[in-house]
């Protein structure tokens, strides 16, 4: 009888030691080396350093977590940090209460890229509580990852290719961000979605519900995004922005300006795009330097406090102005403009004139002349809304589920992706569509509310999906 107590006891400590098992890592690797599950998780106990030329792989899975200030350095080496949907590798801080900022250096980051080898990669990856989730990222590819309650997410990243990627609860979702393609991203509940954007795309991106969505923007390319519920959705820089072309969006109930235009070296293009029940919608703010004329054209500018406010030297034309409350167009510059070829909605001229802020309204302004009016609706011409509202059809079921669901297309010439967020904006399930149905295995997620996207790169659909 002793024995078999004695066993137990024995079990029971082994068992307890087994489940609180961690490795302790800091300082140089100088040898390539695999983080594993089975020795997760690893704690930086001070900063680890990946000399030249040293790959750090990281297994699906782990997670390390880092005592306060301290970081990981990739130091002309490279890091292979690629988890998988159902096993995400997670970087977090160690403490018991912790806050955005406590680990990472102020500087340089949690996550050091210093001259990394360009085979470095991040894959399901989660950053969170980090003063820079990653810092100094070129020329790598970062994909189906979240950055959550950091100081920033991202920052000094330059010539990247980030998909699928979800920035979340950060003071800066992104810090600078020069030439990077971002493409698929979510950019929510930010301070600042991104704080300067130069250069480099957007992409099917939805950025929403921030203080202030893209700030300091010179020269991105705007594309098939959704710019939504944020104080102000897009702030050029005042100094130098320009050579912007925002297309095929939508600007969505921002309430204090919806786009603000402010490229004063080369000319911008706003075109396309829904603009509707923001604040402003669009605001034209200066000249561009190279003596040109912004090109403001086939938008619909609705339901906003004031479509457009011109300050700058643009030229508006084609654009649909309807039912904006206070003013369709307000003009803040002494010189009197034209805009000549519009649609408002009304050929009264007299209505037109009521809702336009000019020199009849302040004699500090010029006047506005919006002769000829536009009576085509030449704003249509392009197919704006065929291009934002068509939809892909496709049919989830059962939902509600509990064991598995199933996707299915309209037909078997689909070409595109599937993906599934939860109620957190986070990525649980990716696939690229090859056949009309797929099955997907949900016995083990949580229940609750889900969102299935479907894509092919230029429409996008979502619907909801309950887990029972």
């Amino acid at each position: 009888m002793m024995k078999k107590i004695l066993s137990t006891i024995i079990m029971i400590i082994s068992i307890s030691f087994s489940t609180k098992a961690f490795t302790n890592v800091s300082g140089g690797i100088y040898a390539d080396i695999t983080w594993t599950l089975a020795n997760s998780p690893y704690i930086v106990v001070d900063n680890v350093v990946v000399f030249p030329g040293i790959t750090l792989t990281i297994e699906p899975g782990v997670l390390v977590k880092f005592e306060d200030t301290k970081y990981l350095e990739i130091r002309q080496g490279t890091l292979i940090a690629n988890g998988t949907v159902v096993d995400t590798i997670t970087f977090t801080s160690n403490s018991l209460t912790p806050t955005p900022g406590i680990w990472g250096s102020t500087t340089n980051g949690g996550i050091w890229l210093n001259n990394a080898v360009a085979s470095t990669s991040f894959n399901f990856i989660t950053i969170i509580y980090a003063t820079i989730g990653i810092y100094n990222a070129g020329n790598i590819h970062i994909k189906n990852s979240l950055f959550n309650n950091n100081l920033s997410g991202l920052s000094s990243i330059y010539g990247t290719q980030i998909d699928s990627c979800i920035f979340r609860l950060n003071s800066a979702g992104i810090g600078n961000s020069n030439g990077v393609i971002y493409n698929f991203c979510t950019i929510s509940n930010n301070t600042n979605g991104i704080a300067t954007l130069t250069g480099g795309s957007l992409l099917n991106c939805i950025i929403d519900s921030n203080q202030t969505g893209l700030g300091n923007s010179d020269g991105p390319k705007i594309h098939h995004c959704t710019i939504s519920y944020n104080q102000t959705g897009m702030a050029c820089d005042p100094c130098c922005g320009g050579a912007m072309i925002v297309q095929n969006c939508v600007v969505d109930s921002n309430s204090t300006v919806g786009l603000s235009i402010n490229g004063n070296g080369l000319a911008d293009s706003v075109m396309d795009n829904e603009i509707k029940f923001n604040g402003i919608g669009l605001v034209s703010a200066t000249c561009p330097g190279n003596g040109g004329h912004s090109q403001f054209t086939r938008n619909i500018i609705e339901n906003n406090t004031i479509g457009i406010q011109v300050g700058g030297c643009s030229d508006i034309y084609c654009n649909s102005f309807c039912n904006n409350t206070s003013y369709d167009l307000q003009n803040r510059l002494s010189t009197t403009i034209s805009v000549p070829n519009n649609y408002w909605c009304t050929t009264d001229s007299a209505a037109i004139e009521l809702l336009i802020y000019d020199g009849h309204d302040n004699s500090s302004y010029g006047l506005v002349n919006f002769m000829p009016l536009d009576i085509t609706q030449c704003y249509l011409t392009t197919g704006i809304l065929t291009d934002k509202t068509q939809s892909l059809s496709f049919n989830i079921f059962p939902n509600p589920a509990s064991n598995e669901v199933t996707v299915e297309l309209p037909s078997n010439n689909f070409r595109g992706g599937v993906k599934i967020f939860n109620v957190f904006g986070e990525l649980t399930y990716s696939s690229i569509l090859t056949k009309q149905k797929i099955n997907v295995d949900i016995s083990s997620w949580r229940k609750g509310a889900y969102i299935i996207q479907i894509s092919n790169g230029e429409i996008i659909s979502r619907r909801k999906l309950i887990i029972l």
